[in-house]
């Protein structure tokens, strides 16, 4: 069987560029299962639909695999229709998101043959080699497909409990010297290392999220947390280094550190090890508190630049809404032992829930500025499989879910406003207050990219 994985661009115009890792995962126990694979990377060469045609014009392939978020639902439809027309027989496989959030649709209304559901890695060796034995797909857990003009959704897939005996992915399948080359643009400001001299990689320590806001829809949704161990992570540190000379990695998870022990054996090993590495990770709002306030200049030693973490709202009401199950005074807590430890913090804030009102928007933005934040904002995308899609659908906001799906985009932009805000106020009292923010904490950041920032800026230390 010819395998052709098709990595998805969601946005060509953006700079930002980072190594596909969970398409990676997939790629690996692929090709470790002894097919033969060929990558299609839309997203490294930034190809135009019509180099997209060109390039499955000309290939040879009996089975297309690609995913995305849900986000990217327009790009994958085209990309299957693509992959159709010129190979009728072709078997179009899709993962991630756009597949576990919403299978019957995608199947209804995209040439897309078969949704794969939750965690893939065991799936579709399961799926590759149910076809290529022309066995029956309904022994496969963790699918959706048609069958006798219906649709057959079997069993959900377990996931994988011990990480560690996932494979370490082998970037030279997905050109790791261009990626390496082309993702000091993505890099999280401040950096100590000058911007020519990055060679920047990612990875992942951890799988999902141990909480279930109301708003959000992840690869891992409905699985339970789980993490490597330190070990682990660092033998695929280790390799990066010796075989990359990588020296800034992005740790790309729901939440990087969730327990006290796990981060502090990391830093542990990776002080030991001395890589020379700069990184940056995420976690809760609330990771850092009196009783692990150590932590936080253990990770500066280490060579963290800074963490990610979430405020949201700071408005009650809305954070009980989001069921961020989160106390502002423990974030500032949080955001205080950062500081005094020279961290940098990266914050998404989440504008335009139901309860919002001009006063409550005015609240995150005063938390924001009291206490030295300059947030990742984005407006509230009611996504599928969260209870905020089921109340756009609810109370009319979305009226076609087609529709919905091929318009959908960035959270930087205003696709649905369910607050109690006209859509024109809300959009300036972000500008105005992004930029009073912007100004006090001297970023140097232009009008035009207030909420779409080249790369993510840090508090001021």
């Amino acid at each position: 069987m010819n395998i052709l994985i098709v990595n998805v661009c969601l946005r060509g115009g953006n700079a930002r560029l980072r190594i596909p890792i969970g398409l990676g995962y997939i790629t690996a126990a692929v090709t470790n299962a002894g097919y033969e694979t060929e990558i299609l990377d839309i997203d490294l060469l930034r190809l135009s639909d019509e180099q997209i045609e060109g390039e499955l014009a000309n290939r040879k392939y009996d089975i297309v695999l690609l995913g995305c978020i849900i986000n990217g639902y327009k790009k994958v439809k085209n990309i299957a229709s693509l992959a159709r027309k010129h190979n009728k027989n072709a078997i179009i496989i899709a993962g991630n998101t756009v597949a576990s959030s919403i299978p019957e649709h995608l199947l209804d209304n995209t040439e897309v043959d078969i949704a794969v559901i939750g965690e893939g890695d065991i799936t579709i060796v399961e799926l590759l080699g149910c076809i290529k034995a022309k066995d029956n797909l309904q022994k496969v857990d963790g699918i959706c497909f048609r069958e006798n003009g219906g649709f057959v959704k079997t069993a959900k897939r377990k996931g994988v409990l011990d990480l560690d005996t996932l494979p370490i992915v082998n970037w030279d399948l997905f050109n790791a010297k261009s990626y390496i080359a082309k993702a000091k643009d993505g890099v999280n400001e401040p950096c100590p290392v000058p911007h020519e001299e990055r060679r920047v990689l990612s990875l992942c320590a951890s799988r999902g999220c141990a909480y279930a806001c109301s708003f959000c829809y992840h690869a891992f949704l409905g699985y339970r947390y789980r993490c490597r161990t330190p070990e682990h992570v660092m033998k695929e540190l280790i390799l990066m280094k010796e075989k990359y000379d990588v020296n800034y990695v992005n740790f790309w998870d729901e939440i990087t550190f969730l327990r006290t022990d796990w981060c502090d054996r990391f830093l542990d090993l990776l002080i030991d090890a001395d890589l020379g590495i700069y990184w940056n990770a995420g976690c809760r709002g609330d990771f850092l508190n009196d009783s692990n306030a150590y932590l936080a200049k253990k990770m500066k030693k280490a060579g963290c630049i800074g963490l990610s973490y979430s405020l949201e709202s700071a408005n009650q009401e809305i954070l009980k809404a989001m069921r961020k199950r989160l106390n502002l005074d423990q974030i500032s807590k949080h955001k205080q032992i950062m500081d005094d430890a020279g961290l940098a913090s990266w914050v998404s804030i989440v504008i335009g829930y139901p309860q919002e009102t001009e006063k409550t928007l005015h609240e995150t933005f005063d938390y924001c500025e009291k206490n030295s934040i300059y947030p990742s904002a984005g407006y509230l995308l009611p996504l599928p499989c969260t209870e905020m899609h089921e109340y756009a659908l609810a109370n009319g906001f979305i009226k076609d879910e087609e529709q919905y799906l091929m318009e959908v985009g960035d959270r930087q932009d205003l696709h649905v406003n369910m607050s109690q805000i006209p859509s024109e106020t809300m959009e300036r009292i972000v500008h105005d207050r992004l930029m009073q923010i912007n100004k006090k904490l001297n970023l140097g950041l232009s009008e035009d990219s207030l909420v779409k920032t080249r790369s993510k800026k840090s508090s001021k230390l």
